[in-house]
């Protein structure tokens, strides 16, 4: 169940490119460590600090020219706040853990350009869908693609198929 997720954030995210990384999540959540597996795995250098701040994480990003940062939407929200210029070096910013505000996004996209994936999970079902500049570009409220491998359907209150533009629930196995 962990081999498509990883081979979905190396091809979709192009992390393979990046030299640098900045884990800003908790390391004990999945979310942080499994993107600190795939870093070693890949032979990457690795940045973590013990709790969040921004100006101090800006000043990582900055100082050691990070090419993709791994946060939850709130922390890359408050690094923009405190200095956007700081973030110029990034190729990646993967966002995941909780809702990705759409403003937030738009802003993100606007300044630093083609950077920002939005990363949909859950603890029980692991990654299931990446957004990709593009798709978020395209409707910045979006949770993305489904990863391949990744049994998913979205159905109504009774479990019936929902059509296209339908909202529903989804379904994971």
């Amino acid at each position: 169940n962990f081999l498509n997720p990883f081979i979905a954030m190396l091809t979709r995210l192009k992390l393979a490119d990046c030299k640098t990384a900045y884990i800003a999540v908790p390391i004990y959540h999945g979310y942080g460590l499994a993107t600190l597996f795939l870093f070693i795995l890949l032979g990457k250098k690795v940045l973590i600090r013990r709790g969040f701040h921004a100006e101090k994480a800006c000043e990582l990003v900055h100082q050691h020219h990070v090419e993709t940062a791994v946060v939850v939407p709130l922390m890359v929200y408050k690094m923009m706040r405190f200095n956007a210029a700081c973030l110029k070096s990034l190729i990646c910013i993967a966002s995941g853990g909780s809702e990705l505000n759409p403003a937030s996004a738009s802003e993100i996209l606007e300044k630093l350009g083609s950077v920002l994936y939005n990363l949909y999970g859950t603890s029980e079902a692991g990654l299931t869908t990446i957004a990709a500049p593009e798709d978020l570009k395209a409707d910045s409220h979006t949770i993305g693609r489904k990863i391949p491998g990744v049994r998913l359907k979205i159905r109504d209150q009774q479990g019936r198929k929902v059509s296209a533009g339908e909202i529903g629930n989804f379904y994971v196995k």
